[in-house]
């Protein structure tokens, strides 16, 4: 019963990742990136790090510092994606046939576009499919992040502080909490 449950916890999870993710617009996205490319080029852009805390007053505090920068992340990934494999997109047309070397995985992103791609150009009134990147890891880290109050020892991970860490030396001990 405990395992169904935790099941349809991580279902839920990845869903609501996976709906976020396809709620974006791609080609905003690419906008979006080749303007902030523009003004770093320019010396205009702004610095958008983040400085984490040290600890967190619980989980929701640990999930909403986490969860944006995982997004930031998965943007990320799919505009690395397309600049580096600007060429070579991997395309599946209904009916869907893959070639020797190819494969579609689970958490593969793909874009469904009534535009065909050849050779960089758009082609009107075709639907075409382009995997645009993986999102396997960012899947998991994501998940990770928001299961985080399942865990039994959450409260060592927002604090960042062990019961007996009191000199550098015992700094390096593994914490009881983890140990059992």
């Amino acid at each position: 019963m405990a395992v169904e449950k935790e099941k349809l916890q991580e279902e839920s999870v990845i869903r609501r990742f996976y709906q976020i993710i396809l709620s974006w617009d791609y080609f905003a996205l690419l906008k979006e990136f080749k303007k902030q490319k523009n003004s770093e080029k320019k010396g205009t852009a702004k610095s958008t790090l983040v400085k984490l805390q040290n600890w967190y007053t619980d989980v929701d505090d640990y999930i909403a510092t986490y969860e944006p920068l995982i997004f930031d992340e998965a943007k990320s990934q799919i505009i690395k994606e397309k600049e580096e494999e600007e060429d070579d997109f991997h395309f599946i047309e209904f009916p869907c046939e893959i070639n020797v070397g190819e494969s579609i995985s689970q958490n593969d992103l793909l874009l469904l576009s009534k535009d065909k791609f050849v050779d960089g150009k758009r082609l009107p009134t075709v639907y075409a499919f382009a995997l645009l990147c993986s999102l396997s890891t960012i899947a998991w880290e994501y998940l990770a992040i928001r299961t985080i109050g399942c865990l039994p020892y959450k409260d060592l991970i927002l604090s960042a502080v062990g019961e007996n860490c009191g000199t550098e030396v015992e700094g390096w001990k593994i914490p009881t909490p983890l140990r059992e």
